[in-house]
């Protein structure tokens, strides 16, 4: 007799019915009348549930007609007189954001962000140029930075060698290379 230790593995389908699925496969059973008959049985057995359907439902009426006759009750009618103006509140919409081309100084010091307000991104030279212009350098190290700026390519490398740099702005390399 021989004994052996091995291992399966098997795949089966099943369908497991959850509460939910059986209780909402027995209401798609139900006809109208039933369907009608069965809520009115949980709202008397739930005394959490509300009766807001099914108020004035008789038999003759269809449930479309229900459904019409409330949405009527729930909108207003639109006239086309008017373009809604005089539902929008303009005097605190022109206070926040000013009028068109103004500028944005509040006395609160609440300002809309400036991300709202750019319309071109930024590119890496404009963003090396602003912050060179934050730096503290004298004259010739702006002019030299500004050179190396101006001097590199769409990857952000320098194009010509630091020697090139220093013939064009005609001072000493090693300014160039600090």
């Amino acid at each position: 007799m021989k004994f052996e230790l091995r291992q399966e593995l098997k795949l089966t389908q099943q369908l497991i019915m959850t509460p939910q699925l059986q209780q909402s496969i027995k209401l798609l059973q139900l006809s109208r009348i039933e369907l009608v008959n069965a809520i009115n049985q949980e709202l008397e057995k739930n005394p959490l549930l509300e009766d807001e359907t099914f108020d004035d439902v008789s038999e003759g009426e269809s449930m479309q007609e229900i459904d019409v006759a409330k949405t009527s009750a729930k909108t207003k009618e639109v006239t086309g007189e008017g373009d809604g103006r005089e539902d929008f509140d303009w005097d605190s919409f022109i206070e926040y954001f000013g009028p068109v081309g103004a500028t944005y100084s509040r006395e609160d010091g609440e300002n809309p962000s400036l991300e709202n307000m750019l319309t071109k991104g930024v590119s890496l030279a404009d963003h090396l140029l602003w912050q060179l212009n934050l730096s503290r350098f004298t004259e010739i190290e702006k002019r030299i930075g500004e050179q190396i700026i101006g001097n590199l390519d769409s990857n952000g490398y320098l194009v010509p060698d630091t020697d090139e740099i220093a013939s064009m702005e005609k001072i000493e390399l090693q300014q160039v290379e600090k």
